[in-house]
């Protein structure tokens, strides 16, 4: 069974191109584009986090670990990457995670929000924090 949970993993982020961010609006947009894509892989994702990576393989955690070792490259060394990585993860997976939530309370309250209004703000939040790390 783990060694499917992990293939699974495996199958997923090896179709991840995050290695084409020239920048951090890239990686944020590649990595939205890649979750939105594949839904499941959000959820899986997620579930993964909370538990701690316990079910995952030095193999598969050396792929997903293509991720980090990006935007340390897109960084300035005064920028913690643990923190924009999180910032970033937390978003996309949890937007992607509630759709349904979100969508019965955008009926009650009248609000509608696309992920592609999503990335805009999460660009324009980590590109603030970082003008303001400089």
């Amino acid at each position: 069974k783990k060694e499917i949970y992990n293939e699974i993993f495996v199958t997923s982020f090896s179709k991840l191109h995050i290695e084409d961010a020239s920048n951090v609006d890239d990686y944020i947009n590649i990595l939205a584009s890649f979750f939105e894509k594949d839904v499941q892989m959000a959820k899986l994702f997620s579930i993964e986090l909370a538990n701690e990576g316990n079910n995952l393989s030095e193999t598969t955690l050396r792929i997903l670990s293509k991720t980090i070792k990006k935007l340390i490259s897109l960084l300035d060394e005064s920028v913690n990457p643990i923190f924009i990585q999180t910032v970033v993860m937390s978003v996309l997976t949890t937007y992607l995670n509630t759709l349904q939530l979100r969508n019965k309370v955008s009926n009650i309250v009248c609000i509608n929000e696309e992920l592609s209004s999503i990335k805009e703000s999460l660009c324009e939040m980590v590109g603030c924090y970082l003008k303001g790390k400089k």
